[in-house]
């Protein structure tokens, strides 16, 4: 026969009572993208008892004869083995109720590193790093990165495939839609991109009176492209004596100079820096 207890009713008479059952905790810990089963994640209860035990091949830690009620669990991803993982879900509260099993899930996954160059191409000198981009990625987490030196690296990121993409000040690069790669990163290891922008060329014009040798504040000029698309500059400060059109990479002609009192300057002289 099963252990009994006895307790008294009103009259003192003595009657027989069942002892309370116990019940039992299951503490599943999973990969959160693959639902694989984790092995010795390092699992603690705590309630109206407490315990610690490592999760085994299927990726379960039982605590069993545990009183009924309320008990919180966490979990530890031990290193070097979960080096680089993150808890998406580290515990929680589960109720124990009499002669059953309850359960409770802990869920991790592993990261990376993503690594974004932003360059533009400077001519002779090679490429050259962007050193004001934004970089934005297809995943809804936020990232934070290091900017230094033109490469922006996001630290602890799931791994996965990811759309990069760069922009900068359109008064210095060409527009960036479409400027996007597509990478992968590895588990623990670092996944790389290289997204080159496109500079916006300038033309400065220093306006100099040959015959007297000295430069002419505040003359306007007239820049001419070869497809006949035209620019003009007229400076509102008298110091001014450069001007600067933005262009695309065209090549292009100074047509006109002139002064205020509309007189006009040929252009006898230009020299490229």
């Amino acid at each position: 026969m099963g252990s009994s207890l006895f307790g008294s009713n009103e009259k003192g008479k003595a009657v027989q009572q069942c002892a309370k059952l116990k019940g039992s905790l299951c503490i599943n810990a999973l990969r959160s993208d693959t639902k694989k089963p984790l092995r010795d994640v390092k699992v603690k209860i705590k309630g109206k008892g407490s315990g610690q035990k490592a999760t085994g091949e299927h990726g379960i830690s039982e605590f069993t004869d545990l009183d009924p009620g309320n008990y919180h669990f966490s979990a530890e991803l031990p290193k070097p083995k979960y080096k680089g993982w993150r808890l998406v879900q580290e515990g929680g509260t589960v109720e124990v109720t009499e002669g059953k099993t309850s359960h409770g899930d802990v869920l991790a996954y592993p990261t990376g590193t993503l690594k974004v160059r932003v360059v533009y191409d400077s001519g002779r000198e090679g490429d050259k790093p962007v050193l004001n981009a934004e970089v934005t990625t297809s995943v809804t987490e936020t990232l934070r990165a290091n900017a230094a030196k033109g490469t922006h690296t996001f630290e602890g990121v799931r791994c996965g495939d990811y759309n990069v993409t760069a922009s900068a000040s359109q008064k210095l690069y060409q527009p960036s839609q479409g400027m996007h790669e597509k990478v992968n990163v590895p588990e623990g290891g670092t996944g790389e991109a290289l997204i080159r922008l496109k500079p916006k060329t300038w033309i400065r014009v220093r306006v100099h009176n040959k015959d007297v040798s000295l430069d002419i504040p505040r003359a306007a000029a007239t820049l001419k492209l070869s497809d006949g698309t035209q620019f003009k500059s007229v400076p509102s400060d008298d110091s001014l004596i450069e001007h600067a059109w933005e262009r695309t990479g065209d090549a292009c002609q100074l047509q006109r100079l002139e002064i205020p009192g509309d007189e006009v300057f040929e252009v006898v002289d230009v020299r490229s820096a």
